[in-house]
């Protein structure tokens, strides 16, 4: 791994520590409920890029995006063979 690689990787997580550190900034600040839950998942999302970002590894919310669209696409391909199926036994 070149020091480049390295470099730019705490780079990005440190962006991301920064974001959540303004999550924080949120949470403190503001009153709503809303707010507060927004800054949560502020929160968590940068925290989850930021460990991502040094261990070099997909964060948690790709890995379940990608499970979701998986599901999507097999109900999908489910849906239209049933389709497909009723339309023929017409």
């Amino acid at each position: 791994m070149t020091k480049d690689k390295i470099e730019e990787r705490i780079y990005k997580s440190l962006w991301h520590i920064f974001i959540a550190g303004v999550g924080f900034y949120e949470i403190r600040n503001h009153k709503t409920k809303v707010s507060k839950v927004l800054a949560c998942g502020l929160i968590a999302f940068h925290i989850d890029a930021a460990i991502s970002d040094i261990v070099d590894c997909d964060p948690l919310s790709r890995k379940l995006l990608e499970k979701v669209l998986r599901m999507n696409i097999k109900y999908s391909k489910l849906k239209l063979k049933k389709t497909i199926t009723d339309s023929t036994n017409i």
